[in-house]
């Protein structure tokens, strides 16, 4: 029996074993930041990869094959576009961090 998601073959490659989320707060208590550490963000860094490269596309797919009129298709393509326009630039900030 499975105790965690990332005990399946291939999930174990995007979710991460022991996510680490710190908290910082002001002087008033407000939070200024959440942050994670570095093993939990390269497993996030997976999880953007595969939506990005696999994910968006796939969107793109659907709405290329939908049986709809062209007005129908186009925003779903639109959303698989935007999906990996998405996950592009969250990893490239995330992996311009790392080179600071």
């Amino acid at each position: 029996m499975l105790e965690k998601m990332n005990d399946i073959p291939v999930l174990n490659f995007f979710i991460p074993n022991d996510p680490q989320l710190v908290v910082e707060r002001g002087a008033n208590g407000e939070i200024l930041r959440y942050s994670l550490d570095a093993d939990t963000e390269k497993y996030l860094q997976r999880q953007r990869m595969f939506a990005m490269v696999v994910g968006g596309p796939a969107v793109v797919y659907a709405g290329w094959k939908m049986d709809a009129p062209w007005w129908q298709r186009i925003p779903v393509m639109g959303l698989g576009i935007a999906c990996s326009a998405h996950h592009f630039f969250a990893w490239q900030t995330v992996r311009s961090a790392e080179k600071q």
